[in-house]
């Protein structure tokens, strides 16, 4: 059966619209706590800008949550399961994150004073905090539900990057929380949870893996961008894989790179 892509074009405008807000909610708070600081005192300016996007990142992955147990609960319905269960609207975030996130930002200031660069740093990691918290608690009720469906991330926007492209061409394959570990500032991926027998309208994954594979082709194949990589100094590695922002979506780049160098 195929179900309308409504829902998650609904979800994926609410996301969007959360994180935006989020966004100039923090860049303003940030603004405000640079303008106070002495210039010296580098703690202080980590303490107080944790404290501010803090609380701007509770309230904003709470109700990011919240909009993506509403679709979960409209996904199940469409596919025709109905029992007691309800979606959970929980985050599944870690506040350690964020700080860690707040004090690696800080090296720009420490180095040469550039409060701008860690201004524009942690109003990104706001952003790509809702979108994780969406997809997290998506994924998080997939494995509470009873009926233990298997989920695939989504593309719900126009555009898509190819590490998303790649993690999308899989399809319905993913069961673990750590498969909707990775997000970026505008990341447009969405969990889907699937109970055997649905398609999403517009979702090829199939489509997507040879769109994938033609373009790692264009670039002469795994092992010539493995070559690529291994010819890159650690100083022009440093930004790509900083990049990357979460710790999972390194590690999964690293075994990948490593894969393909094998074959």
């Amino acid at each position: 059966m195929e179900i309308s892509r409504k829902p998650l074009d609904k979800l994926n405008k609410e996301i969007n619209y959360i994180s935006s807000r989020s966004e100039r909610m923090a860049e303003r708070s940030l603004t405000e706590v640079i303008a106070e600081w002495d210039g010296r005192d580098v703690p202080a300016l980590r303490e107080a800008s944790i404290e501010a996007l803090e609380t701007i990142c509770e309230g904003s992955t709470s109700l990011a949550a919240a909009r993506a147990a509403e679709t979960y609960d409209s996904v199940r319905e469409l596919q025709g399961v109905h029992d007691m269960f309800r979606a959970v609207p929980d985050a599944r975030r870690n506040p350690d994150a964020l700080a860690g996130a707040v004090r690696a930002s800080l090296n720009s200031v420490v180095k040469t004073g550039d409060t701008d660069t860690f201004k524009k740093t942690c109003v990104a990691r706001i952003n790509t905090e809702c979108r994780l918290a969406a997809n997290r608690c998506a994924a998080y009720n997939a494995r509470i539900d009873p009926k233990k469906p298997k989920f695939a991330r989504v593309p719900a926007g126009r555009e898509t990057c190819g590490f998303c492209l790649m993690l999308s061409s899989f399809g319905y394959t993913y069961n673990t929380e750590e498969a909707a570990s990775h997000a970026h500032k505008g990341c447009d991926c969405r969990v889907v949870q699937n109970y055997g027998h649905m398609q999403i309208e517009g979702y090829d994954p199939d489509a997507m893996y040879e769109r994938y594979q033609s373009c790692v082709s264009a670039l002469g194949g795994r092992v010539a961008i493995r070559e690529e990589w291994d010819r890159l100094s650690s100083e022009e590695k440093k930004p790509i894989l900083n990049a990357m922002v979460e710790p999972q979506v390194r590690h999964l780049s690293t075994l990948a790179l490593s894969a393909s160098h094998k074959r």
